[in-house]
C-alpha cells in the first residue's frame, strides 16, 4: 500500500520537472526569460490549490495535468496577441 503524502510535498520534489513540462509547452515567440517566468508561475499557481493527502503518484498526475492544461492555455493567449505580447497572463 502507498503511503499517503501531501500535494505541497509531492510538488516541492518534482518542482524542476513540472517547471520543465510547462516551459516546453509554452511557445516559441516568448523569448527565454519571459517562458521561464511564465512556466515558474504556472507551476507555483498549479500547486498552491488545496493541499491534499493520498497516493503520491496520483498526486502528482493531477499536479501535471493542471500544469499542462494551463500551459496550454497560456500558449493559446500568446497566439492570440502575438509575439509582441508584454504580458500573457
Amino acid at each position: 500500500m502507498a503511503e499517503e503524502i501531501s500535494a505541497n510535498s509531492v510538488a516541492n520534489k518534482h518542482y524542476r520537472r513540472l517547471a520543465r513540462i510547462a516551459y516546453l509547452v509554452l511557445p516559441e515567440g516568448l523569448d527565454r526569460h519571459d517562458r521561464v517566468v511564465l512556466a515558474h508561475w504556472i507551476v507555483g499557481r498549479a500547486r498552491h490549490r488545496r493541499d491534499r493527502r493520498g497516493d503520491a503518484e496520483v498526486i502528482y498526475a493531477g499536479l501535471r495535468r493542471r500544469v499542462l492544461r494551463a500551459a496550454l492555455r497560456s500558449a493559446a493567449r500568446v497566439d492570440e496577441r502575438g509575439p509582441g505580447a508584454e504580458r500573457v497572463r
